[in-house]
């Protein structure tokens, strides 16, 4: 359980350890996948060319 304070005011709330981490270092869902980008681009390299792929931007 967490707690905001201000002045005057206390509010608790429960935040799990992931979310916690994330809110921490600013991630969200996309930007946790773009630090794979180097795994990503290898797996889309391996496959083969008749299934689907991601494209650059």
């Amino acid at each position: 359980e967490r707690q905001v304070r201000a002045e005057g005011v206390t509010a608790d709330f429960e935040l799990d350890e992931n979310s916690r981490w994330r809110l921490l270092n600013g991630l969200d869902d996309i930007s946790i996948t773009l630090r794979e980008d180097d795994s990503i681009a290898a797996y889309e390299a391996r496959r083969p060319a008749f299934k689907p792929r991601t494209l650059p931007v």
